[in-house]
């Protein structure tokens, strides 16, 4: 590997400081977003609206969905946000301006006495909205670059962890200072602190480092334009992203609306709540930045997504006796999913976003997604109003407007579950169906993954990835695949197991990739896991190590081959077992065939069973035997029975069945002579098994085949090799009996049904 040169270590280590100041940059930042809502919906923006402005649902409505114009105006913005060469002057004029005049708005919106206050109010928040149009995608591809992506899901989530703390401060202050300081006074005073910490955040994002290298668009904006058309993965994703915005949205702006109105609540107590949720979504990012660097954004997103019908559900169910009992989940409910949501939302639209057109696909992104944000809020309203003076009745209870705002938005959450479509965002992603979200112990594997992954160094960890694996759920895959790194074998051993139980193919490409390196022993166990992943990859992989020179591996691929039902295997092994000369690997290419009841290969086996002097390995290759001939189930009972006298007695019964099975053939039915001779050859049949000292049945021989060729038309030649081989042989046990007679007994029966 190339040792990095001065200069790229000096860009290393100041991204790694950009990374820290971007921490302070937000922290100060959020102080001023939560306590005036400033472009983020919260209590104080709807209490000035409701008691300040006495605005209607419309226009809080239009209020709330103004900011979300950021998205589609950077349809234009980015053509003059991709061209320019350095990113950090636009980021920190664009938003300097955009809250400025975001504030500004507010105190027009709370002084402003004349007619058109409300239509200048909204046309400010309009041109703040069209200002801070130029920062998301420009800070967006900034980020990106100081930030590696196997990071980003980690490192956003600390961010938006100091963003949280931050809005708990700003959430209590304002709450206190609304309970201080009643009336516009405390508005005042709110949008003041606001605007120093807007000035503030400013002086920190000067301090902020850059990237020398970083990328500018030199391509047309049509032809930049068409690229994105055909990329039909990032089109997909957006699609999805503009439903979940649109169920989400339609009920967002107004849970403040419900809970302040139809609840009543005091703003101190709903500031203490919304505190409380803050913490709640410190937590979310901490917990979701950590999964999706484990299991990718995809499956996070959807995990997100339906939970969020719980507050909503929430919501409806709320009382003015039990506000603060419903309030306060409701709150933290939506805070912990609505941050994991954002988070892997955000981290996807980077990742499914070339770099070098990055800020093409974010302005897209954000522009085209932006739109369910703009129309959702004022539909919303305008159904609240419909319903305000007309409350819903529901069995003997009554439901306000908001409450069937948030019974739509459960529904569209519920539609887009059903139809969540299939996008890739990158490599690490698993795909986790609702079946694996919603079962029971997906719980325990979300434990198991964070015991891994915060908690590296516990002992007894090779217990831990067993536990992890035999969760069977695909979460757990990308942490399996890390242990397979660790220091104690044992524990590499566990993962291997476990991604063979989680199994898919995420984990076979895991597999595959570590087999390369692996020593014997892990070597073995991958092959061993491989049976539990049977598909055309698996079975080409395993095909291709039968050529491998140590005799285990061999043997334990064999082994795995034989799990497979598949006709390439079946020619692979039946071109290889008439070569094979080691008689343990010759029984385990059997096993294969006798799956298949390849009944061709009976004269090699026998051959082989001849030549072999080991006890162990003739009664497998009789076992062996049994399966290929479809008589494994009657074979298997006989070499269960424990006594000498009772194996006597059951070969004794084997006997009347051949004879009686003669008798009932055509010929032996209409024939005397053949009659009379089968009446001779149950006689001296019986003799034989009756006297144990008896152990060949080479006398019976002519009289036994001449019995089968007549009763029987066209016999087959391998039936017949193996007739021959048994009443030829000088010494037969009881097992070789038993399988000569119960393939005698399948063969007649076989024979008198094709007539």
């Amino acid at each position: 590997m190339k040792a990095a040169s001065p200069a790229e270590l000096k860009e290393k280590r100041q991204c790694v400081l950009g990374r820290r100041i971007s921490h302070v940059e937000a922290f100060v930042q959020t102080i001023g977003i939560s306590m005036g809502g400033i472009f983020a919906p919260n209590f104080v923006l709807a209490g000035m609206l409701i008691n300040v402005m006495h605005a209607g649902n419309v226009l809080i409505g239009f209020t709330n969905a103004i900011p979300a114009l950021i998205g589609p105006l950077q349809l234009i913005t980015n053509i003059i946000a991709g061209r320019v060469s350095r990113r950090k002057p636009l980021v920190l004029v664009s938003s300097l301006m955009g809250r400025s005049l975001f504030i500004i708005a507010i105190f027009i919106g709370m002084f402003g006495t004349f007619v058109h206050r409300d239509a200048l109010f909204l046309t400010l928040l309009v041109i703040a909205a069209f200002a801070m149009a130029f920062t998301p995608s420009a800070w967006g591809a900034w980020m990106a670059d100081i930030v590696p992506e196997n990071i980003r899901g980690n490192y956003f989530a600390l961010r938006n962890a100091f963003a949280g703390a931050a809005s708990i401060i700003g959430i209590l202050v304002a709450g206190m200072l609304l309970t201080a300081l009643p009336g516009k006074t405390g508005f005042t005073v709110i949008y003041a602190v606001a605007l120093g910490a807007a000035l503030l955040g400013a002086f920190v994002l000067l301090a902020q480092h850059e990237p020398k290298n970083a990328v500018s668009v030199h391509t047309s904006v049509g032809a930049a334009y068409r690229t994105i058309l055909r990329d039909k993965n990032f089109l997909t994703f957006t699609g999805m992203v503009v439903f979940i915005n649109t169920a989400l949205t339609v009920a967002g702006p107004f849970y403040s609306v419900h809970f302040l109105t139809h609840l009543a609540m005091p703003y101190g107590t709903f500031a203490l709540a919304a505190a409380i949720s803050a913490v709640a979504a410190i937590a979310g990012f901490i917990f979701f930045g950590k999964l999706s660097d484990i299991i990718g954004n995809r499956p996070v997103i959807r995990l997100c997504f339906a939970a969020l019908i719980i507050p909503a559900l929430l919501c409806i169910l709320a009382t003015r006796e039990t506000a603060l009992a419903f309030v306060i989940p409701a709150l933290c409910v939506n805070a912990f999913f609505n941050s994991g949501l954002m988070l892997a939302v955000f981290n996807t639209s980077l990742a499914v976003s070339p770099r070098d057109e990055r800020l093409t696909y974010l302005g897209v992104f954000t522009g085209v997604t932006a739109f369910a944000a703009i129309v959702a809020p004022p539909v919303g309203g305008f159904i609240i109003d419909l319903y305000q003076h007309h409350p819903v009745a529901f069995f003997s209870f009554t439901f306000p407007g908001t409450s069937v705002i948030f019974a739509v938005s459960m529904v569209l959450i519920l539609i887009g579950l059903i139809i969540f479509p299939s996008y890739r965002d990158s490599d690490r992603s698993i795909e986790l169906s609702a079946r694996d979200i919603f079962r029971p112990d997906f719980a325990a594997a979300l434990y198991h993954l964070f015991i891994a992954s915060f908690l590296p160094y516990i002992p007894q960890r090779s217990k831990l990835a067993e536990d992890i694996g035999d969760t069977k759920s695909p979460a757990t895959v990308t942490t399996l695949a890390k242990l397979l790194g660790d220091v104690d074998p044992d524990v590499r051993l566990s993962a291997i197991e476990g991604l063979g139980t989680v199994g898919g193919r995420f984990a076979q490409r895991i597999l595959f990739a570590h087999y390369a390196d692996a020593p014997l022993l892990e070597k073995k166990e991958i092959v061993r896991a491989l049976r539990c992943i049977p598909n055309e990859e698996t079975k080409q992989f395993l095909i291709d190590m039968l050529d491998v020179k140590d005799q285990l591996l061999r043997a334990e691929t064999i082994r795995s081959l034989s799990a497979m039902t598949d006709v390439e295997v079946k020619d692979t092994v039946l071109a290889r077992i008439t070569k094979e000369r080691d008689a343990d690997m010759f029984i385990l290419y059997l096993e294969i065939l006798a799956r298949y009841h390849v009944i061709e290969i009976v004269p090699i086996v026998l051959a082989r069973y001849a030549a072999t002097s080991s006890p162990q390995r003739k009664n497998n290759m009789l076992y062996q035997m049994a399966v290929m001939l479809n008589i494994r189930d009657d074979y298997y009972h006989f070499a269960s029975i424990a006594t000498e006298d009772a194996r006597l007695a059951r070969l004794g019964d084997y006997t009347r069945r051949i004879a009686k099975l003669l008798r009932q053939s055509k010929q032996g039915h209409e024939d005397y002579s053949i009659r009379d001779m089968i009446a001779g050859f149950e006689i001296e049949l019986r003799a034989f098994v009756e006297d144990s000292a008896a152990v060949t049945l080479r006398p019976l021989r002519k009289q036994f085949r001449s019995l089968v060729t007549r009763v029987t038309t066209n016999p087959n030649k391998d039936i017949l090799a193996f007739i021959d081989y048994f009443l030829n042989k000088r010494v037969m046990n009881n097992n070789e009996t038993a399988l000569f007679f119960l393939e005698i007994i399948a063969y007649l029966r076989i024979r008198s049904r094709i007539g």
